[in-house]
Order: structure tokens, then C-alpha cells, then sequence
């Protein structure tokens, strides 16, 4: 099955904001054969998204931030998160580009070189969303956190700065909750030993 098994009704936006909600009509090819039923789905469109790693493979540490999140909120979870760096595309923009600003605003770090992991989306049940990843190699300060973020777009960002086994820790142990960091430091946990040895060469 592909795109061509697909027919798009009917698309309304029944809100735009800082996200986009539409409501689509849909029918499709079936497995055993012939057509679905017509039935209509709430989406979420937004700009693809592009996270990274910032990785000192001298020091073998990582950057990780911590910020607030309103839908953790809304989820009655702890509300600050703790993340890679990450933000939206302009649909002009390379997603390296993205990821070497967004190291720059969050964590005041300049990438060097970078290594892409796999891509995939976030919710494909209900938003549009794909997430680019990425390593990039950061010389990392002795301090082990500062404050970053814009406050035109009412950032208010912590760094923590750790070694690769405490970050792994903090996977395994369910500090993390942020699927996305999840998903890199668990690509991390299998490359990140690799990768060390090919960045310091």
C-alpha cells in the first residue's frame, strides 16, 4: 500500500494558531481488498522538527535541556522536561542548519561536525509531524549547567551536562520522559561508542 491507495474528501482548517488543526475525509484500499468506509480525522499540522545531541567526544559528555512543557501539564505529569535540543523548520531551512542554530539559542554551543541518526514521526495517528535527528560534535564547558533560550519566544532553558553512562542512566531509570530524547539516546546507547572513536580519530 502506498499514497496512491489513498483519497483525500474533503480538508477544512477548523483552527490556526501556533499549530493548525484540520478535519479530513478520507477513504482507502483495504487489505482483503476493496474500499473503506468514508470516515473523517482531526490532524495536526505543524513544520517538521529537528532535534540534537550535542556531544563532547573528547570528554565523552552530552548537553541535555530542561525546559517547561504545557502538555505535560496538561497530562498531570511534572511539567520541565528534559530534552535534546530541538526545534521547528522554516520549510527554506536544511535540517543541519536547524539543528546547528538550535544548539546556538538552547544551549550556546557551536556544532562541528554532525551525524544523522533515522527520522520518523512523532504521532502519525493525529499530527504531520516529522522529526530529523542528529549527533554533533560540541566542545562542552566545565560548568555542568546554565540558563539559554529566547525570551521573545518565552524560553527558559537549563543545561545539564553529563557524562554518556548518566545520560543512558537516565533513560533506563525514567528521569526522561520526552519520547523524541528517548529515541536519541537510545540510538546513542548502541552508536555512541563508535562514533567516539571516529570523532577523536
Amino acid at each position: 500500500m502506498n499514497r496512491d491507495d489513498v483519497e483525500l474528501l474533503e480538508r477544512e482548517t477548523l483552527f490556526q494558531g501556533w499549530l493548525r488543526l484540520e478535519r479530513h475525509r478520507y477513504r482507502h484500499a483495504l487489505f482483503q481488498g476493496g474500499v473503506s468506509r468514508v470516515f473523517t480525522r482531526e490532524v495536526f499540522i505543524r513544520n517538521s522538527a529537528v532535534a540534537l545531541l550535542p556531544y563532547d567526544p573528547i570528554t565523552d559528555r552530552v548537553c541535555l535541556i530542561e525546559q517547561f512543557r504545557c502538555g505535560l501539564f496538561t497530562g498531570g505529569d511534572n511539567p520541565w522536561s528534559i530534552e535534546m535540543v530541538a526545534g521547528l523548520m522554516d520549510k527554506r531551512e536544511e535540517t543541519e542548519d536547524v539543528a546547528r542554530r538550535e544548539a546556538h539559542e538552547e544551549a550556546g554551543l557551536n556544532v562541528k561536525r554532525v551525524k544523522a541518526m533515522p527520522g520518523g514521526f512523532t504521532m502519525p495517528g493525529s499530527c504531520d509531524e516529522m522529526f530529523h535527528f542528529f549527533v554533533g560534535e560540541v566542545d562542552l564547558p566545565d560548568t555542568t549547567s546554565k540558563i539559554f533560550g529566547l525570551v521573545e519566544e518565552d524560553e527558559n532553558i537549563k543545561t545539564h551536562i553529563i557524562s554518556r553512562a548518566e545520560a543512558i542512566a537516565w533513560m533506563d531509570n525514567g528521569k526522561i520522559r520526552n519520547l523524541p530524547t528517548l529515541y536519541g539516546l537510545s540510538w546513542f546507547a548502541r552508536f555512541g561508542e563508535a562514533l567516539r572513536s571516529e570523532w577523536r580519530g
